[in-house]
């Protein structure tokens, strides 16, 4: 069995600081000869022990492997999360999860990192665990932006308050949402501006909060410049949560195919108008406001 360095985690968003914690692994493996492991669970523990709608993450399952893979020439370990897991304290998944896999030399730790059962609340004898097996404990520092330390949840909360280009600047890359383009009830059409309504509603992952967007949209190897509306529809009558995506640049017909939107920036509030024509008026001023960004 190979002499490890490991690290563990949720790792959810694979955000800045999750970034840096994965360069001190790997510059701490080169450093000591150790082979490096990435332990990761495959649902988040709330998931499994309260409810999928207990949690809205900030990637998906395959995205979150796919941005972790992305990182690195390191082992990724995918743990299935269950009850029983979770029912280990932090010394004992040290030893029967973290030893049994791995011969393990050092443990790189996020700066807020803990892990285990906190009914049995013995986290903090995990140090004489690794004194006695001679295992090192390295301590990553956080990541700041801002004088913010990155976390998932504070990428969440400025998701939640609509502010994309503060959760962009913490992610070190666009929030992005995928979802299949379903046929709406044409208002956008009927205005001049077709859109794709996007369905996003059966992934547990976290939307922003109601607005008028730009973005970038993807289907395949094409790309456009987008203005979404995501959140009811007011003027029109709608009350229903959706996203509608309007592609800039002469987009084709996507329905029932998978589009990718990317967010770069929230450009208003959605609002109730006076009429359709003032409606359209404000959609070309969003639109002109769009293309300025790029």
């Amino acid at each position: 069995m190979k002499e490890a360095i490991a690290t563990i985690g949720m790792f959810d968003g694979v955000h800045r600081g999750h970034r840096h914690l994965l360069e001190t692994l790997l510059e701490e493996s080169r450093r000591r000869g150790l082979h490096p492991v990435v332990y990761t669970f495959d649902h988040h523990p709330r998931q499994v022990l309260m409810g999928d709608a207990s949690v809205q993450l900030l990637t998906t399952p395959e995205e979150r492997l796919r941005l972790l893979r992305s990182m690195g020439d390191f082992e990724l370990v995918v743990l299935p999360f269950s009850r029983a897991m979770a029912s280990l304290s932090a010394c004992q998944f040290y030893e029967q999860v973290l030893q049994r896999n791995h011969d393990i030399r050092a443990l790189v730790m996020g700066y807020d990192n803990s892990f285990g059962n906190k009914q049995h609340d013995d986290f903090a004898q995990l140090d004489d665990y690794l004194r006695r097996d001679g295992v090192a404990r390295i301590d990553d520092v956080p990541v700041y932006h801002d004088e913010i330390a990155i976390s998932s949840t504070q990428i969440r909360r400025a998701l939640q308050a609509g502010d994309v280009s503060l959760a962009n600047a913490m992610l070190g890359y666009r929030y992005t949402l995928t979802g299949t383009v379903t046929a709406g009830r044409h208002i956008g059409h009927a205005l001049g501006f077709p859109t794709a309504n996007l369905d996003c509603g059966q992934q547990a992952k976290l939307l922003p909060a109601d607005g008028v967007y730009a973005m970038t949209a993807r289907c395949g190897e094409a790309s456009w410049r987008a203005v979404a509306n995501l959140g009811a529809q007011p003027t029109v009558g709608g009350r229903q949560r959706v996203l509608e995506v309007h592609l800039l640049d002469d987009g084709p017909q996507l329905y029932g195919k998978q589009l990718q939107v990317a967010f770069v920036s929230r450009l208003r509030d959605i609002r109730t108008f006076d009429s359709p024509e003032a409606l359209s008026a404000q959609i070309q001023q969003d639109i002109e406001q769009c293309k300025s960004l790029f």
